[in-house]
This record gives C-alpha cells, structure tokens and sequence, in this order.
C-alpha cells in the first residue's frame, strides 16, 4: 500500500456543493476549490471566499451529525 499524502494524512472530510469542492481539516488548513473554473485544484480559495468556506464547512457538519461520523 502507498503511503497517504499529507492532504490525505490530515484530510477531516470533504464537500461538494454547486461546483466547490471543500477539503476540510482536522489542522484547520482547510482548502475550496471551484471545480470547472479550476479542475487541476491549483488556486486554494479558501482566504479569497469565507462565506463559502464556511458554507460548506456547515454542510460538512450537518453531514457528520446526520450520519454520527
């Protein structure tokens, strides 16, 4: 088996909603990416769009509570 990489070591879950794409955490090193502007996720949006990281941060943890995950 490979090794994980670091996104995948420190990943706490993912999103996707209305073509973002978010990589949450558990280090709150979150990333969002918007999907068909920017398919290769080379331009982390997290910094440039608060509103839609906490977005879909929200939707993540509905999600966890909804399923006990």
């Amino acid at each position: 088996m490979a090794a994980l990489s670091r996104r995948e070591f420190l990943a706490a879950g993912a999103a996707l909603e209305d073509g973002g794409k978010l990589i949450a955490s558990f280090k709150g090193e979150h990333e969002l990416y918007h999907l068909k502007d920017d398919p290769g996720e080379a331009r982390n949006l997290a910094k440039a769009q608060p509103a839609k990281l906490k977005e879909l941060l929200a939707t993540l943890e509905a999600w966890k509570q909804s399923t006990m995950v």
